[in-house]
């Protein structure tokens, strides 16, 4: 099948993920704890950002101020990532691969649970950028990955169906938001992702350097 557009995530599919979640975490309880929550009532989900929604709702079911620590959070969170962004590096082959596709003709999109100021650093600092027509960072919409509205807003910006559309990434989120939305999926194993956690894509391949040959 011949696409028109290739939808990328971001950290661990095109850069390295310079993300320490564990050290992280633990800067964020403190938080939480200095704000009145107990040890015992921080039990992080798959995702951090997702976590950190429950715990404000535990939060005002106790009477604690939940929206300031909410706040407290993201914004450690986001000065976080932002600390991180210059130290990302590009996938091995992943710019010359973006290169072909636009030689290509492809239509080349970004969808990333990061902030759009460290995913922009990020692409601008490995050389990615000039190639990306489109980001969408969590800025941009009111759910994220793996909830599709993110590559929804993707498809009505470039004007291009889901079927047109390959998603390639390391992680569940993409593989579970292009196939709810009819997309060809591709797992890559250059981030958090193992090729059992991605054995619902159509494919798993080890990095994006290898996605020519399948397209």
């Amino acid at each position: 099948m011949k696409y028109r557009a290739i939808l990328f995530d971001l950290d661990g599919t095109l850069v390295t993920m310079e993300m320490d979640f564990k050290g992280l975490r633990i800067e964020l309880e403190a938080i939480y704890r200095s704000y009145g929550m107990r040890h015992e009532d921080i039990t992080w989900g798959r995702a951090t950002i997702d976590s950190i929604k429950e715990f404000r709702r535990r939060m005002d079911e106790q009477g604690l101020p939940g929206r300031e620590a909410l706040e407290a959070v993201k914004q450690r969170i986001h000065s976080y990532e932002l600390e991180q962004a210059p130290k990302a590096q590009a996938i091995p082959g992943a710019v010359g691969l973006l290169s072909w596709l636009r030689d290509e003709g492809y239509r080349i999109a970004v969808a990333t649970r990061n902030n759009r100021d460290a995913a922009w650093c990020s692409m601008e600092n490995t050389g990615i950028l000039p190639f990306v027509d489109l980001l969408v960072a969590r800025d941009d919409v009111r759910r994220m990955k793996p909830h599709p509205e993110q590559f929804e807003r993707v498809f009505e910006a470039l004007g291009i169906a889901p079927a047109e559309t390959l998603v390639v990434g390391d992680y569940t989120f993409e593989i579970e938001a292009g196939r709810a939305l009819g997309c060809h999926t591709v797992g890559v194993l250059t981030g958090t992702g193992t090729r059992e956690d991605l054995a619902d894509a159509d494919i798993v391949i080890p990095s994006v350097a290898d996605l020519r040959s399948y397209l």
